[in-house]
């Protein structure tokens, strides 16, 4: 496994984490 894909998976595991953080947010706000 090459760096290159081990650092796009972690940045789409906080993308995603994010998003989902994000809209529990917005459903608690909201």
């Amino acid at each position: 496994m090459s760096p290159l894909y081990g650092y796009t998976l972690s940045a789409c595991l906080f993308f995603l984490a994010a998003v989902l953080t994000c809209s529990i947010f917005l459903s608690i706000a909201g």
